[in-house]
């Protein structure tokens, strides 16, 4: 997965509108959703400020991610990245949650916590 798709997944992720990044970065949304729908590697510029705007290091969008001097990856890198993973795995749970009342998602969350203990 390339540098956009991953934007794409943080920006459902974190709720943020596709049209509210390309305005912030300064680009037209037609342009950020075909950079998106094509997956396409970013100009320098935009890549920095998508990464600013969303208040997250450039490494997390890097396949080859930029590490300290002491090898050793940040725990927000980490933390970020493990949020993003779970994200991607549950996004649809997350949606149907989204879409059911709070009485009904609660009861959902006391099944699941029961079947988990039942483990």
């Amino acid at each position: 997965m390339g540098f956009w798709k991953k934007v794409d997944d943080y920006l459902k992720f974190k709720g943020i509108s596709r049209k509210e990044l390309a305005y912030n970065i300064g680009i037209q949304s037609q342009t950020l959703d075909r950079a998106i729908q094509r997956d396409s590697e970013p100009k320098l510029v935009e890549g920095l400020k998508a990464c600013l705007f969303l208040n997250i290091p450039v490494s997390l969008f890097l396949d080859e991610p930029i590490n300290p001097g002491n090898g050793k990856k940040s725990d927000y890198d980490q933390d970020e990245k493990q949020q993003m993973t779970l994200y991607r795995k549950y996004s649809k749970l997350i949606e149907y949650c989204e879409s059911i009342s709070e009485a009904r998602r609660n009861a959902l969350i006391a099944m699941a916590k029961s079947l988990a203990e039942a483990e």
